[in-house]
């Protein structure tokens, strides 16, 4: 695998974990609106998982060309 092609797969698999992240936190929030999970779960889960998604957001847009 080239260089280059490394680079690209690494910036997709970024972007796929970031998704999934996106999808997990919508997941979150629906449930906690049906009061099925208690507030400070979602709290928590909440800010670690937009940690997490913009730390990886930083990875994709800080690469170099």
């Amino acid at each position: 695998m080239s260089r280059l092609e490394y680079r690209n797969f690494e910036y997709y698999e970024v972007q796929k974990v970031s998704i999934l992240i996106k999808f997990i936190l919508k997941f979150i929030l629906k449930f906690q609106q049906l009061a099925l999970i208690p507030d400070l779960f979602t709290f928590e889960y909440i800010r670690w998982g937009a940690k997490l998604y913009y730390f990886l957001k930083t990875l994709t847009n800080c690469k170099g060309g």
